[in-house]
């Protein structure tokens, strides 16, 4: 057998014939060695290797989505907290328009023939108020089609009116809106003012035009109302939002729609101190109310915008809302 160069003859290690007791000292000795080959075919080599490093996907994808579960949890518990902090009653009454009946007879655009007059809005927010003038137009037909002079249309067009947009300020609180249209057309069969007031194609019809009586006729359905009211502020799909209630009353009757609206929000490409507290788009809106027909949008077949801001540094409640929502 061929042994390997270290391989080794014999060693023996004993006493007393293999002892060298020199100084009373014991020490081993090794008694021969011999060097030699030996085949590693013969041989099996035992190995070790490192396993390989798998990543477990199912793993970590169940401790980001773990993670991020806890995370929308913290964020929840904090907009339900900015919830209860946000008082509603303060807020609650986002805009209130009231549209109050025709003092001054309508009178004649020379340009477009049309019924047009001004009248004087109260605007109402739950922090403060302001006075801004209303645009009434009344579309006369080209002319009657039928003997009786009621038009042969489904509906007959009864007032256009236009709000220019509203600005308020009130202690750093700002409420600014797009411009406001109200289209309201009357349907001879739909119900108790949709009748009466269809009356007024008839009037339109005559001339000389009797510009008392129409416009006794118009204030069949004035004053007019449009309100905003915030009922309840709490959390949808991780974010802040505002429930509430668009009211239109007309004629002494009222409709209502719900709309949501959205909170905190900075200004795109604004001034980044300016914080959106409320942002509402709401339609465009249309509503029967006992056959009379009103369209509201913002004068350009859009939403009607409501943006409620806070400047920091404009008062009181521009600062305390900045720094709930900022």
């Amino acid at each position: 057998m061929t042994r390997s160069p270290f391989s080794r003859k014999k060693t023996r290690i004993g006493f007393p014939n293999d002892c060298d007791c020199r100084d009373g000292r014991t020490y081993a000795v090794v008694t021969g060695a011999t060097a030699g080959f030996e085949s590693l075919e013969s041989r099996t080599l035992m190995s070790v290797s490192a396993p390989l490093l798998k990543a477990d996907a199912p793993g970590l994808a169940h401790k980001a989505e773990h993670q991020l579960a806890k995370h929308e949890k913290k964020v929840e518990k904090a907009l339900d907290k900015l919830a209860k902090k946000l008082d509603v009653n303060v807020l609650g009454q986002i805009l209130d328009v009231q549209i109050p009946k025709l003092t001054d007879n309508l009178t004649v655009d020379q340009a477009t023939g049309n019924l047009v007059g001004t009248v004087n809005a109260t605007v109402k927010t739950a922090l403060g108020s302001t006075v801004v003038p209303i645009d009434v137009e009344l579309e006369r037909p080209a002319a009657p089609s039928t003997a009786d002079g009621v038009a042969a249309a489904a509906t007959v067009p009864i007032l256009h009116l236009t709000i220019n947009p509203i600005h308020l300020n009130v202690l750093g609180l700002h409420v600014d809106t797009s411009p406001i249209c109200l289209n309201i057309d009357a349907d001879p069969a739909g119900g108790l003012l949709g009748s009466l007031l269809a009356g007024l194609s008839g009037l339109l019809g005559q001339n000389p035009l009797n510009l008392g009586a129409i416009t006794g006729l118009v204030n069949q359905i004035l004053p007019l109302g449009i309100g905003l009211n915030l009922n309840q502020i709490t959390t949808q799909a991780g974010h802040l939002v505002g429930l509430g209630n668009l009211t239109l009353t007309a004629g002494g009757t009222t409709v209502t729609t719900p709309f949501t609206a959205n909170f905190g929000n900075l200004l795109p490409g604004g001034n980044d101190d300016i914080v959106t507290v409320l942002h509402l788009a709401l339609g465009p809106v249309n509503l029967n109310l006992l056959g009379l027909h009103v369209k509201l949008d913002n004068c350009n077949n859009g939403p009607v915008v409501v943006d409620v801001t806070a400047d920091p540094n404009g008062g009181l409640l521009g600062s305390l809302l900045a720094g709930l929502l900022g």
